[in-house]
């Protein structure tokens, strides 16, 4: 592991005074690796260990080798450091009704807190999920279709786009980009390109986007705000910034561990995880609210799905919060409430992905897309299935042919699983099996 920097020691020693040896201390360590189950696809494995603020986060023995896990590539799990899991107390602490509420992750790559959040949001909830740089918003993409959910678009715009959409989001989530000092333990990269310098654009940067932000929220409605380093000047002197600069006030969380640092000071309330004292990174967060009477959300109620092929309609489970809508050629699952903002949120974002890929029409031809084998809403019971053993399942995560007994399957399309956990598609043909998982995400160890 390269030296820390003097002058991050030096604020370390300065701002955690006693604290600051076991600290410096514990970024030497190896950090604990630990993942959050999706609540559908899976259950707990006894061998894990649970984290405390989270329902569905647990703690691993030991760092297994997750490209060879099927479970991994089908999105039964995210794996995630559990400081960042913490999200799920924070959004405890928003009160709300039945009213659907529209949510924005704004600079959402890779996706960890996205998938969160879906996993927390109601099925009639909308999350859209934005990231401006195209290598990293292809990565949020094959998270969250891995996650199954209908009720999420993926943007990639600049945040001053959402800037336009006035006072038009429920709760937005700024995770913004940072100097990644709670990150030096497990990336070298972060440790050699950190600078004071580098600390003060971060600054600049997370003020502009928390500015863009907060004129897309509600009055009334709740921004959270987190990092992953341990730099005042980038968590709680920018809230104290958004209060003194937009009158906004901070809410406290009802939760109390001595695994979590309170930060308590002026105005400012919020949350700091640090590494020797939790199995996790370094992490802040903090919840604000911007004061002013929230105005419920209005939306026609007019369904939008028409004269949908009949396979198509049994491809998915019937959800009163979904319908089927037409986007870039290709059948979609969407949240019903989601369907009738896209006219509008077309207007100011560039979108890339919108619920779930049901299917491409080629003619009479149907294509299944890839992220129906995903969905929570997947009718596998309407689908003929080939059940494969793990190393028939690496196999076709390879996307190579698969060694089986074709006779044993009638032609045309079947659902690959291994142990009941969909994987993806392939098609019986004459001669061969056609493989139909992703070529960019195929399994190249």
């Amino acid at each position: 592991m390269n030296t820390l920097p003097k002058a991050f020691t030096d604020r370390i020693i300065n701002d955690w005074a006693h604290e600051s040896e076991n600290l410096l201390q514990a970024i030497s360590h190896p950090p604990a690796t630990s993942v959050r189950i999706h609540p559908i696809k899976t259950n707990k494995i006894s061998s894990w260990s649970s984290i405390p603020w989270c329902e569905y986060g647990y703690i691993l023995l030991q760092r297994p080798s997750f490209a060879f896990d099927p479970y991994w590539h089908a999105g039964a799990y995210y794996v995630q450091e559990s400081s960042s899991m913490f999200l799920q107390k924070v959004w405890s602490a928003i009160p709300r009704n039945d009213s659907p509420l529209r949510i924005l992750d704004i600079c959402a790559a890779p996706g960890g807190k996205s998938t969160h959040l879906l996993s927390l949001m109601k099925p009639q909830d909308f999350l859209i999920c934005n990231e401006v740089i195209h290598s990293r918003a292809q990565v949020l993409s094959e998270n969250i279709t891995k996650w199954g959910y209908p009720n999420v678009m993926l943007t990639q715009s600049d945040t001053q786009k959402f800037a336009l959409l006035k006072e038009y989001f429920d709760v937005i989530l700024v995770d913004t980009p940072c100097s990644g000092e709670g990150l030096f333990r497990r990336d070298n990269n972060a440790m050699k390109e950190w600078s004071v310098d580098n600390c003060n654009k971060c600054v600049s940067r997370q003020k502009r986007i928390l500015a863009h932000a907060w004129e897309a929220l509600k009055p009334g409605a709740y921004l959270i705000y987190s990092t992953c380093t341990f730099n005042p000047q980038e968590n709680e002197n920018n809230i104290q910034w958004l209060i003194d600069e937009y009158n906004a006030t901070c809410i406290p969380i009802n939760y109390n561990s001595s695994e979590i640092t309170i930060i308590d000071k002026y105005e400012v309330i919020g949350y700091q995880f640090l590494p020797h004292r939790t199995k996790g990174e370094g992490f802040f967060i903090s919840l604000i609210q911007k004061k002013g009477i929230k105005i419920e959300n209005e939306y026609n109620q007019l369904s939008i799905t028409k004269n949908m092929p009949a396979s198509v309609m049994l491809a998915t489970i019937h959800s009163e919060h979904q319908e089927y809508f037409y986007f870039k050629n290709k059948i979609h699952l969407i949240n019903v409430f989601l369907s009738k903002e896209m006219i509008y949120l077309q207007r100011y974002l560039h979108i890339i992905q919108v619920g779930t890929a049901i299917a491409a029409m080629r003619g009479e031809k149907i294509i299944l897309e890839h992220a129906l084998a995903m969905s929570i809403y997947l009718n596998k019971n309407n689908f003929s299935q080939i059940k494969l053993t793990l190393e028939q399942s690496l196999e076709y995560l390879r996307k190579n042919e698969l060694d089986i007994d074709m006779s044993s399957y009638p032609k045309g399309w079947h659902l690959v699983v291994y142990d009941d956990t969909p994987l993806g598609w392939c098609k019986v043909l004459d001669h061969r099996i056609n493989n139909y998982y992703p070529t960019a995400w195929r399994l190249r160890k």
